[in-house]
């Protein structure tokens, strides 16, 4: 629905991926994870890994910004509910 064809882990066509990374170990790290967890696991993992063109992106943007939908005519989204309760949480230490 989101007309994305590009998006997947280890991409065949790194030429498409921003660089992520410089290492001295791995040089400019481009269309290969670079989170050495999911880099193990031969990059696929569900913490990193993912990797798109600019235009599934744009897309994928576009659908979160319009409250889970991409064309007029798509059905209810949950992104209003993950967004209610999962944007407002941050990562700290309770007081």
């Amino acid at each position: 629905p989101l007309n994305i064809t590009a998006t997947t882990y280890n991409p065949e066509n790194k030429d498409i991926c921003a660089a992520t990374e410089v290492t001295e170990a791995r040089g400019v790290i481009k269309g290969v994870v670079h989170d050495g967890k999911s880099y193990k696991l031969n990059g696929v993992a569900g913490n990193a890994g993912l990797f798109s063109d600019i235009y599934g992106l744009v897309n994928f943007c576009q659908m979160m910004l319009n409250d889970g939908t991409f064309r007029k005519d798509d059905s209810p989204s949950p992104v209003p509910f993950l967004r209610k309760k999962l944007l407002g949480r941050t990562r700290k230490l309770q007081q």
